[in-house]
């Protein structure tokens, strides 16, 4: 995959307003099976523990 060069003088973001949308058509609720909790427990748990202030 070829990726074009960037101008120097901007960042990635700049002069080019209008070529996404961003929108939100997801549900209200949005379902995560057993196996993703313990994915995310696992690799996050920790940090979660940490920024809510609980005793791991």
């Amino acid at each position: 995959m070829s990726v074009p060069p960037q101008d120097e003088g901007r960042s990635p973001g700049q002069g080019r307003r209008g070529l996404f949308a961003v929108s939100d058509t997801l549900p209200h609720d949005i379902p995560i099976t057993d196996e993703e909790v313990r994915v995310l427990d696992a690799w996050f748990g920790d940090l979660l523990d940490e920024l809510w202030g609980l005793e791991g």
